[in-house]
């Protein structure tokens, strides 16, 4: 029978229940910190770190290129005019 359907109500009853969710608020709250925790691992994964190498790498390289490049162009410009 369901705690409706008995006509007599016993203590035990209500607290039966009061356990019961007692033990769902602490199953979600496990639930909750689990997913916390695949979230972070999640978020450690999808970082590319070799796109990060890459990325950096493109700019140690670029950068002093177009500062010698740049400089090279205006020395040009420079003996060309005087």
């Amino acid at each position: 029978k369901t705690l409706e359907a008995k006509e007599e109500k016993k203590k035990a009853d209500y607290e039966r229940i009061v356990d019961l969710y007692k033990m769902i608020d602490e199953e979600e709250a496990l639930i909750k910190e689990a997913k916390k925790h695949l979230k972070s691992a999640r978020k450690v994964k999808y970082v590319k770190r070799e796109a990060v190498k890459k990325i950096i790498a493109a700019w140690v390289i670029t950068v002093p290129a177009a500062a010698v490049l740049s400089a090279a162009i205006y020395f040009m410009i420079r003996g060309i005019v005087l």
